[in-house]
């Protein structure tokens, strides 16, 4: 009968009722409908369904794909994950540098257990009680924990013992997430998207380039005036296309053959549903408009324009 309810309790529906997991359920149900947007009705399957299985793996109960402690306090913790155990001076650091409570509390609950073994529950309540009457108000339960817990570790080392060998071994999703902190992800996108793109277009249409130019222009200029008017980032950001076509429109004041400022709205790098959307907002309006080829042009130059916009704003902010 043990075996049996141990058995009941690795599995998957047990832990979606353990520690919050019902939020892991919610975000299954989010992958389902991905998946099935992106299979089924054929709405941009190349990211939809990437997206939705990495959803799937990494909110499976248990699965222990990723642990925000390796990345806690805003940079890489080499030492953990070389394998070096989690101390109770490690957590200490952390909680100071303001990681939040709930990426450390389970490890101090680890390290509370193995402190009442080592010694005994009386005296880690008497280490605890101790740091709280010399903080007075000033501290926190989990502070004052956290204290106790380095003084029982100074303490096991004095007699030559080690209080936990609680170590934690990376999952994919680490691994996968080190590639993003590295920054090795962006140059390997621009060198994907660079392959996948086809510049038959621009070439053949170079004047495209401005018009691609004029609209990362036109886009950021609109971006910061909503900004000053007081709209959100978000806000700002999703009127800002609006000024692709308009600096299309002011394109045509000075161009004998006139160009559909609809495909102003593709100067952005996002290849090639920019394209895809001017392409069918223009058929909805008029079936004999084919805008894909030419509205591809302005997409690649906004590929172009916005890795040297980020170019800039990296070299100026770091």
């Amino acid at each position: 009968m043990d075996a049996i309810i141990r058995f009941l309790q690795d599995t998957g529906f047990y832990l979606f009722s353990q520690d919050g997991n019902w939020r892991c359920l919610i975000m299954l149900g989010i992958a389902c409908v991905l998946l099935y947007l992106g299979i089924v009705k054929k709405f941009e399957p190349l990211l939809l369904v990437p997206i939705a299985f990495g959803m799937l793996i990494t909110n499976l109960p248990g699965a222990n794909m990723f642990h925000e402690i390796f990345f806690a306090g805003g940079h890489i913790h080499w030492d953990l994950i070389g394998g070096q155990p989690v101390t109770a001076s490690l957590l200490a650091d952390l909680h100071s540098q303001g990681v939040a409570e709930n990426v450390l509390a389970p490890y101090i609950q680890q390290l509370m257990t193995a402190a009442q073994t080592t010694f005994s529950p009386e005296m880690v309540e008497q280490a605890i009680a101790a740091v709280t009457e010399e903080a007075g108000a000033a501290i926190t339960p989990l502070e004052a924990q956290l204290q106790a817990l380095v003084q029982a570790e100074q303490a096991a080392a004095y007699y030559g013992m080690t209080l936990s060998d609680i170590t934690i071994t990376p999952g994919l999703v680490d691994i996968l997430y080190l590639g993003v902190k590295l920054g090795i992800y962006p140059c390997l996108i621009f060198m994907g998207v660079g392959a996948m793109t086809d510049f038959g277009p621009l070439i053949a249409n170079p004047k495209s380039l401005l018009l691609g130019a004029a609209a990362q222009l036109g886009i950021f200029i609109t971006f910061v005036g909503c900004r000053f008017m007081g709209f959100t980032g978000p806000e700002s950001s999703a009127i800002g296309i609006i000024g692709g076509v308009l600096l299309a429109k002011f394109m045509n004041l000075f161009l004998k053959e006139k160009i559909n400022p609809l495909i102003g709205s593709a100067g952005v790098s996002a290849v090639p549903m920019a394209a895809r959307v001017s392409q069918m907002v223009g058929q909805k309006y008029n079936p004999g408009n084919f805008l894909l080829m030419h509205a591809m042009g302005p997409n690649v130059a906004g590929v172009i324009g916005s890795a040297i916009a980020a170019g800039v704003l990296i070299s100026l902010y770091g």
